[in-house]
C-alpha cells in the first residue's frame, strides 16, 4: 500500500506547470501535463493556448494552427493572440487573403494580449 495520496489539481495549476516546462524546453513533460488537464477538464482555452505555444516553439505548424483555431472558437482572453498568430502564420505561408481575414478579426477584438509593435508590423506587411 502506498502512502501517496492522489489529489486532483485545478486546471490553471496544471497549465502554469506546463508553461514553466515549456519555457525550460521540456516539451514532452509540458504536453503530458496538458494532456492530463485536457482529460480531466475537457476543452479549455487555457489548455489550448498553451498547447499552441508549445507546437509553435517545436515548429509543428499544422498542430499549432489547429490549436489556435480552437482558441478562437472558444473565445476569451487569448482570442486576440490566437488570431494574431493565425494571421502571421498565414502570411508566412503566402496565403495573404487568409492572413488579412485573421488580421481583420484581430483588429476587431481586444488586443491586450499582443504587443502593439508586432500588430503594427504585421498590419504594414499586409498593406
Amino acid at each position: 500500500m502506498s502512502n501517496v495520496v492522489s489529489m486532483d489539481k485545478p486546471c490553471d495549476y496544471l497549465v502554469r506547470r506546463a508553461a514553466a516546462r515549456r519555457r525550460r524546453g521540456n516539451y514532452d513533460e509540458a504536453m503530458t501535463l496538458l494532456s492530463k488537464a485536457k482529460d480531466q477538464f475537457g476543452l479549455q482555452q487555457e489548455i489550448e493556448i498553451e498547447m499552441a505555444r508549445i507546437y509553435d516553439e517545436m515548429e509543428c505548424e499544422e498542430e499549432a494552427v489547429r490549436a489556435y483555431l480552437r482558441v478562437v472558437r472558444l473565445g476569451g482572453e487569448n482570442r486576440a493572440e490566437a488570431l494574431f498568430q493565425l494571421a502571421l502564420s498565414a502570411m508566412q505561408r503566402g496565403d495573404f487573403s487568409r492572413s488579412i481575414s485573421y488580421y481583420d478579426m484581430f483588429l476587431s477584438s481586444d488586443q491586450s494580449g499582443v504587443s502593439q509593435e508586432y500588430a503594427q508590423l504585421l498590419g504594414e506587411q499586409l498593406r
